[in-house]
């Protein structure tokens, strides 16, 4: 996706274009990356955010966020 746009993260472009593009809101959407500049330039714009590290870690954060059945 990012040869054909042009854009790549972190560029907070590329962000604009995907709110823009799906109708998101940056405070409305969750956004997981295992790169940490990543996660930083999404968190920035407004994103909630979560740095994959393991799918346990990832799930535990999810159900903490009130996004997964059952909670944490």
């Amino acid at each position: 996706v990012s040869g054909l746009e042009g854009l790549a993260k972190p560029d907070p472009a590329i962000f604009e274009l995907l709110f823009g593009r799906f109708g998101l809101h940056a405070g409305a959407t969750l956004f997981v990356d295992d790169n940490a500049e990543n996660v930083a330039a999404a968190s920035v714009l407004g994103m909630s955010t979560v740095l994959f590290e393991s799918s346990e870690a990832l799930r535990r954060a999810l159900g903490e966020m009130d996004l997964l059945p059952g909670g944490p």
